[in-house]
């Protein structure tokens, strides 16, 4: 992730699931016709994140921020 992408998911617009899937929330959708946002997250959505060799997300983490940051 770079600084955007790290600052979307603080914010919660992007969050990773527990099966470790981007996932982008649907306020983005009002950025449709911006093709930097689908460039930047839309594409993302749905595809699986290279999983680092250490230190990988805890799913409890990544069920909490779905959960309670998250924005649906």
């Amino acid at each position: 992730m770079n600084s955007l992408h790290d600052k979307a998911f603080d914010r919660g617009f992007i969050t990773i699931t527990p099966d470790f899937k981007i996932k982008v929330s649907r306020y983005l959708n009002e950025y449709d016709e911006d093709s930097a946002a689908s460039q930047l997250f839309k594409k993302y959505d749905k595809k699986e994140i290279l999983k680092p060799e250490r230190f990988l997300p805890k799913k409890e983490f990544l069920e909490y921020h779905y959960e309670h940051i998250f924005r649906k």
